[in-house]
């Protein structure tokens, strides 16, 4: 049985898919990657049009064993496991999580179904209820499962919707770094603003800040370890959510990846989370 979860309808997608779609672990910033030739004085435009078709943060298809760390504002540390699968069906992107552990969570999934037109389907399935349950509208702002992410943070979002302007340049995580501020055209959106810094020559998102609706910083996205996979492509293999205005935050390891895994429709099928 599904339920939906609505409130008004959600803005147009303007930002990039965040994280817990598969990636490999291992690797610090400055080790195990290859460089990539560099555009002469891109614009925002350019800069956002590459990293968005570079894969985002670099993963976007396999099946991933992730360990969260979440940690309070009390300093108290929660550990989750979850099993990621992705791959791409018809030129859509499609995302399955599962709450491996701890034994409260097991056997949680959300659903993630990308669509030409419109914001992405989400479903979440509750084993306890035996439910599964839409997510929908401004009910995307919600944390996910006590982290620091968004079910709208989850999303396979680009931000070639947003109002793009390039910043200077600066580094991040000790490498060199383009700066692209976006901003939102939809008034609904839970973010006013965001800043990306994207590495010159990997075209990878090495630093997200999220602001509030009052401008306010609220959470910054930061890349900890890099690493390449089998395709040559560099992906972010270590992440950090932080949540400035509550003290919170969300790390996330990986602890295996199948880069050619083949997976079954029937794991992306609303009806069937449950089985």
């Amino acid at each position: 049985m599904t339920t939906d979860v609505r409130t008004r309808a959600a803005g147009k997608r303007w930002l990039f898919s965040m994280v817990l779609l598969p990636f490999r672990e291992g690797g610090s910033l400055q080790q195990g990657v290859s460089d990539t030739k560099r555009l002469p004085r891109p614009t925002a435009q350019e800069i956002v049009d590459k990293v968005t078709d570079e894969s985002r943060v670099g993963f976007d298809s396999g099946t991933a064993t992730v360990r969260l760390r979440v940690t309070d504002r009390r300093g108290n540390v929660k550990e989750q496991v979850v099993k990621s699968e992705a791959d791409k069906k018809d030129g859509l992107r499609r995302a399955r999580i599962t709450f491996l552990d701890p034994a409260d969570v097991k056997g949680t999934v959300l659903l993630s179904l990308e669509r030409k037109e419109g914001d992405d389907l989400q479903y979440l399935y509750l084993p306890a209820l035996r439910r599964t349950r839409r997510i929908a509208g401004s009910a995307k702002q919600g944390r996910f499962m006590g982290t620091d992410f968004s079910y709208a943070d989850l999303e396979f979002r680009d931000m070639k919707e947003g109002d793009l302007e390039r910043m200077a340049d600066e580094k991040a995580a000790g490498r060199d770094a383009f700066v692209v501020e976006v901003k939102p055209k939809a008034s609904d959106e839970a973010y006013s603003r965001l800043l990306v810094w994207v590495d010159k020559t990997l075209w990878l998102a090495l630093k997200m800040d999220f602001y509030d609706r009052r401008g306010r910083l609220l959470k910054t996205l930061s890349t900890q370890a890099i690493k390449k996979r089998k395709t040559g492509k560099a992906y972010s293999s270590r992440l950090k959510m932080k949540n400035v205005q509550d003290n919170t935050s969300t790390v996330i390891l990986v602890e295996s990846l199948e880069d050619d895994a083949t997976l079954a429709d029937s794991l992306f099928d609303s009806n069937l989370l449950g089985r």
